[in-house]
């Protein structure tokens, strides 16, 4: 199923999908997302999360094609291990670690972009890299001599 266009997660209504099924975002889906009791594989498709927070202990959606987060809370994960978002107007991390590229296979890349000035912030969150070498990183994007990271 593909999510296209701007919409929000009661735009939906009552859904559920199999173990097999597949999610794209491909749109911008607006607020909050709370995937609780959700099956299926979601996948952040070159879509975007926008104002908002993403919880509930259901299916991680992955991010292997791309996606932004805009004005985004995380307090569930979204997976980075072989994929890559784009940050605008901030990120929140809420006891979640972001494993950007995998922890355990060097030919599995992520990356994250932080485009313009942005806060990342949160409580107990944390981000971690995998073991591809060269190849998983955070890029702070700005005018030329303006990028700068802090933690």
């Amino acid at each position: 199923m593909d999510l296209g266009g701007q919409f929000t997660q009661n735009d939906l209504g009552s859904f559920s999908f199999d173990s097999g099924s597949a999610v794209n975002i491909d749109g911008t889906l607006s607020g909050n997302v709370n995937l609780s009791g959700q099956t299926g594989n979601w996948f952040l498709f070159n879509g975007t999360l926008t104002n908002g927070i993403l919880s509930g202990g259901g299916p991680t959606i992955v991010a292997l094609t791309g996606g932004a987060l805009n004005n985004y809370t995380l307090d569930s994960v979204i997976d980075l291990t072989n994929g890559f978002v784009t940050v605008t107007n901030g990120l929140t991390l809420n006891g979640v670690t972001l494993q950007v590229g995998s922890a355990t296979d060097t030919s599995k890349t992520g990356q994250i972009y932080f485009s313009g000035t942005q806060t990342l912030s949160g409580t107990n969150g944390s981000i971690s890299f995998g073991k591809a070498s060269g190849s998983d990183w955070l890029n702070a994007q700005g005018p030329p001599r303006s990028q700068s990271a802090t933690a």
